[in-house]
């Protein structure tokens, strides 16, 4: 009967200690790290610059400053035109043409191209610069208004005259400069906005002779690059990219 009474006691100690034992946490198994870690929402944009949190991660973007190398320009806008926003000294100051966003806002500005010439007719052109991030369908060709052979140095190496942009008949060394229209044909924003465009040299055969890169900032009256109270537009469609 004593033997019968511990077995008794001891089987019900073994359901006790085997029911506590389902209540338990399963065991830590070295490198298990728990729930994977899936980054910040798709849409968040902490310092507001255009830029989703998860794409500055990506691009190794400071998140929390809306200019991450301090050099005026946002990281979006870098980012959107194909500059570093890690680099203080890209996009090159001296590449920027400035427009009003006013509606009466126009640049004009010239480019020039040394060449020797044997006869030869060269003519200028606009080149797209595709964005890297493409919002509002806006590009430097949207404000493009023309562009017209300035008077080349020296003249008399242009036999065949002028015309439009193409200088005519070109002997011997000779600058060829041309002027450049660009008018705002878009809705003010209150903010900064950049678009990059190219201006080639060819000749006739379609060969090219030159090319030069620029960027065109619509800059809000009141605002200029850099200075206090600046603020670039971020994407027109979405909340950030």
């Amino acid at each position: 009967m004593r033997s019968s009474t511990v077995c008794l006691v001891l089987a019900c100690a073994l359901v006790i200690a085997a029911g506590c034992q389902r209540t338990h946490p399963p065991p830590f198994v070295l490198g298990d790290s728990g729930p994977p870690d899936v980054g910040p929402p798709p849409d968040l944009d902490t310092d507001g610059d255009g830029l989703c949190d998860r794409t500055e991660f990506e691009r190794r973007t400071d998140a929390t400053r809306a200019d991450t190398d301090g050099d005026g320009f946002s990281d979006f806008v870098e980012a959107q035109n194909g500059s570093s926003p890690t680099d203080l000294n890209s996009p090159d100051r001296s590449l920027m043409l400035t427009m009003s966003e006013a509606p009466t806002g126009r640049l004009d500005t010239g480019i020039s191209f040394s060449v020797r010439g044997i006869g030869e007719t060269f003519s200028g052109e606009l080149v797209r610069m595709p964005l890297n991030i493409l919002d509002d369908g806006s590009e430097a060709q949207t404000f493009y208004a023309g562009s017209e052979a300035l008077g080349a140095t020296p003249m008399e190496n242009v036999r065949g005259g002028m015309d439009g942009p193409l200088y005519l008949g070109v002997i011997g060394r000779t600058l060829l400069p041309f002027a450049l229209h660009f008018v705002q044909r878009q809705e003010a924003r209150g903010c900064m906005r950049a678009y990059p465009f190219g201006y080639a040299l060819k000749t006739s055969d379609g060969a090219l002779r030159g090319q030069v890169t620029r960027w065109i900032v619509l800059v809000p009256p009141g605002m200029s690059i850099g200075a206090p109270g600046a603020r670039w537009c971020g994407p027109a469609t979405v909340s950030c990219f």
